[in-house]
């Protein structure tokens, strides 16, 4: 599994490479400019974290894909992807839930230098069907571009309510 997970972050290394990464995601720098996508939030600018917030804080069933914007508060470069996994809150603990559609991404990383951020849309119903009424998080990844090969990754989550409308 680890040489699985190494093969797949020298592959991603590779196409930040190749692509450039500036076209995949609107990068802002935090003191250039302001996020219009989601008026109630702030970025929380935490120094030696990465924050994840959803464009809302609740989605109406039938919500098909969620915005998310990345902020980045080390003071190193960082990359994540596309692949995310859904997990719901019962019984007072967070259970990963089984995805409808097998789980198959393209692996292109897009970088965000120390105090950017950028926005990721996750295709949370093409995965995982319609979603009830609940309590949910996106649960994804991020890696430090510096490291050859990846030995600091780091889970991020995002969470959110789908609510009846």
């Amino acid at each position: 599994m680890k040489k699985l997970l190494a093969l797949c972050a020298a592959l991603t290394l590779a196409l930040l490479a190749l692509t450039g990464c500036g076209e995949a995601i609107n990068n802002t720098n935090s003191d250039e400019a302001t996020l219009t996508t989601q008026p109630s939030f702030e970025i929380e600018n935490v120094q030696g974290y990465v924050t994840l917030i959803p464009q809302a804080e609740q989605f109406p069933v039938g919500t098909a894909s969620i915005g998310v914007t990345w902020h980045n508060g080390h003071d190193e470069e960082i990359a994540f992807g596309e692949p995310f996994t859904l997990q719901g809150y019962q019984d007072n603990a967070w259970v990963e839930l089984e995805p409808v559609e097998d789980l198959i991404f393209i692996l292109p990383a897009f970088a965000l230098e120390p105090g950017d951020s950028g926005q990721q849309i996750y295709a949370i119903a093409h995965f995982y069907g319609e979603l009830p009424p609940g309590r949910y998080r996106i649960a994804t990844d991020y890696f430090f571009t510096a490291d050859t090969p990846v030995y600091r990754q780091v889970e991020v989550f995002a969470e959110f309510e789908i609510t009846a409308e």
